[in-house]
């Protein structure tokens, strides 16, 4: 870009006409032209000069307007503040309003130095009013292998098996109802699906109702 803009500035214009103008009328300098044609020549080369910045300004619309049509939108569109986050109930099932606050503390590092670093508590809330149990996933299948879910929801393998073709194609899982202490169990848990190897999986959701 830099290059091109050395090529098209009013100066490097102006220097390559007086040349050719010097050779077409047979002449050793360009100082021997006519004043009246340095004049046309100045004036050429600063109407070719913006013509080239208007080109130019015109290929960078371009540009970006393509950058927009071919960027997806979930990159070019604000995203709010948002995370994932996972509360046990005091009571078998609870409703969680939207405006609950949760808060995330985060350390602030200080860029000066007569200043000591702060803590700040970041609230969130839900996206909306979201019923809870008292139930967690214990234990999950997925092809050969056997997992352990944790108090913190860490994912441990615990044991291996001989598995199918097609078990690597499902998820099986065993949820922990021991301390649901309610007659009533509710007819539908909310469960929380998360694989980082994909970006779009709106294709998943869709299948969940076959569940």
């Amino acid at each position: 870009m830099n290059l091109d803009q050395n090529i098209y500035s009013k100066e490097s214009v102006k220097a390559r006409m007086l040349q050719n103008a010097t050779k077409v009328w047979g002449l050793k300098s360009p100082q021997s032209l006519d004043p009246f044609v340095k004049l046309l020549i100045d004036a050429f080369s600063t109407e070719i000069f913006k013509a080239n910045n208007e080109i130019q300004t015109v290929n960078a619309r371009i540009l970006e307007k393509l950058a927009k049509l071919l960027t997806p939108s979930i990159y070019t569109h604000p995203v709010p503040a948002h995370a994932v986050a996972f509360t046990n109930p005091t009571e078998s099932t609870e409703v969680l309003l939207e405006h609950t606050e949760f808060f995330f503390r985060k350390q602030m590092i200080s860029t000066v130095k007569s200043e000591s670093d702060k803590q700040i508590n970041i609230p969130f809330t839900p996206v909306g009013n979201v019923r809870i149990n008292k139930a967690q996933t214990a234990v999950m299948f997925v092809g050969n292998t056997c997992y352990g879910i944790d108090d913190r929801l860490n994912k441990v393998p615990i044991a291996r098996f001989q598995g199918r073709p097609e078990d690597y194609r499902k998820v099986t899982i065993g949820i922990n109802v021991s301390k649901y202490s309610s007659e009533k169990f509710p007819k539908n848990l909310s469960i929380y699906c998360s694989n980082p190897a994909f970006e779009h999986i709106d294709f998943v959701y869709k299948l969940l109702p076959y569940i």
